[in-house]
């Protein structure tokens, strides 16, 4: 015969009807539990200590809050109690009834439900984790894609210089120069900071370009090293003036090393809590068939082409001309530990004699001294096409002392092409373009989807150990 879970007070009387709202003792037969609970929490087991001596309890006081259940007889909060009550062989277990039906809910309302009648349940951590996750959103998962794509570019590293150094004032008749200049950094803010060389690439490009001084008709700006010095000088005196944004211009060729510094525990632990799981980026390149690299010429269309290589979550070198021995190793590295079938290499040169032998001096290199023979190289940009398609202005002429001038001119001629000067929304279009033809599409889309899920768990992973270590004495600067 079955034991009840307390004698019922004598003013109080027994279930009768399952139905009666106004139950107070229940069959313990009629109890359902919702499935959905062990989506949130989890099973109960006789083997852990805790549920060992919540069970005796259970079995030895009774069970003293009553379960809460729906009109259909489904457990809203309850569950550990109704899985000790049977383990101890309870006949009957107090009840309250709640004025609603399961069959009214969705699962993913009836999960909300479930937690927020279950705020003061004492919790493990991965419990806790379970009920944030329902509160992720496309918010959370947008930043997380947005803090890996802002932290993918070259920030500007600001040095102060002190001192005082007079310059001329920039005069009335530099006026149009520097609206053009201005012009062009204001229309493309997004892809700060700029180089002086891409700067005068988008000048050249103009129609018509600026006169360098209002008064001299026959100043017009055009592709000579005559005007790019112009434009140095007019950009460095109109950054110190005050006029041009310094962020807005960068030297890639001469950067600063700042170093991450405290003043207490508090302020580091902090910054910590502040941007703690923020940085995950799930690999978007794992489920492709085929490794991907992309192999940039230049330092100066490094944030442009990085941006696009983050999207991917493309690994990007940035040679500096030939590239070094360092880079290719660490390439071929990753590669054969990649397990991957073919190299799928991305390269963006110059179109010159010394742009053209990069791309085949890289190629040569990885096959011949790192011996990966499953090579497929694609030249993305500058080619011949590209030059008459966009209308890419030359710079000077082919250099005959390199060693590939012969075969370059042969070939094209010889003006030559620089990177910077496609617009930088041209040269991310080009690549963009490139890697959708060479990656499965769908698998990339695939991961991208359970990207959102990672961000989901991740969220709720990090506002659980934010609660819990919430009140944490740091010592000297506070708690966290």
């Amino acid at each position: 015969m079955g034991k009840t879970a307390r004698k019922p007070s004598p003013r109080r009387k027994a279930v009768q009807d399952p139905l009666l709202i106004s139950a107070t003792e229940t069959p313990i037969g009629y109890l359902i539990p919702s499935s959905e609970n062990s989506l949130l929490y989890r099973k109960r087991d006789i083997g852990n200590p805790d549920d060992a001596r919540f069970a005796q309890s259970i079995a030895t006081e009774g069970v003293l809050d009553p379960i809460l259940v729906s009109l259909d007889w489904f457990v809203i909060s309850g569950h550990g109690r109704l899985w000790a009550a049977q383990l101890a062989g309870f006949a009957t277990v107090p009840i309250r009834v709640a004025n609603i039906w399961r069959k009214d809910y969705t699962e993913a309302g009836w999960l909300a439900l479930l937690r927020e009648h279950n705020e003061q349940r004492i919790k493990g951590i991965d419990e806790r984790i379970r009920e944030l996750m329902l509160d992720a959103n496309k918010d959370d998962q947008r930043a997380y894609v947005a803090n890996r794509l802002a932290n993918s570019t070259l920030a500007p590293v600001g040095l102060t210089v002190n001192g005082i150094m007079r310059r001329k004032a920039i005069s009335a008749a530099k006026r149009p120069m520097l609206d053009a200049i201005l012009d062009i950094l204001e229309s493309n803010i997004k892809f700060w900071p700029y180089s002086v060389r891409r700067l005068h690439y988008a000048i050249v490009s103009r129609d018509p370009p600026p006169l360098i001084h209002a008064g001299k008709p026959d100043s017009r700006y055009d592709n000579t090293q005559r005007c790019y010095k112009a434009l140095v000088e007019l950009v460095t005196r109109g950054r110190l003036a005050g006029l041009i944004d310094m962020a807005a211009i960068s030297d890639e060729t001469r950067p600063v090393q700042l170093w991450r510094t405290f003043p207490n525990v508090a302020s580091f632990v902090g910054s910590e809590f502040k941007s703690m799981f923020t940085t995950f980026w799930r690999d978007l390149m794992q489920s492709q068939s085929r490794q991907f690299a992309i192999v940039a010429e230049k330092l100066t269309i490094a944030p442009i082409v990085e941006s696009i290589a983050a999207e991917y979550c493309i690994p990007m070198v940035t040679a500096r001309g030939y590239c070094s021995l360092e880079p290719r190793y660490a390439m071929a590295k990753r590669f054969r530990e990649s397990g991957k079938r073919q190299l799928v290499l991305l390269l963006l040169t110059d179109h010159d004699p010394d742009g053209e032998g990069i791309c085949e001096s890289f190629v040569k290199s990885l096959r011949d001294d790192f011996d990966i023979a499953n090579i497929h190289a694609i030249k993305v940009a500058i080619t011949a096409e590209q030059v008459t398609k966009y209308k890419i202005p030359p710079i000077l002429k082919a250099k005959k002392t390199s060693s590939r001038y012969g075969r370059f001119v042969s070939e094209y001629g010889d003006d030559v092409h620089e990177l910077e000067a496609l617009a930088p929304e041209q040269l991310q279009e080009i690549l963009r373009e490139a890697i959708n033809g060479v990656i499965d599409v769908d698998a990339y889309n695939a991961e991208i989807e359970a990207e959102k899920r990672d961000v989901a768990r991740l969220t709720a992973i990090r506002k659980a150990v934010l609660d819990t270590v919430k009140d944490l004495d740091l010592g000297e600067g506070g708690v966290a």
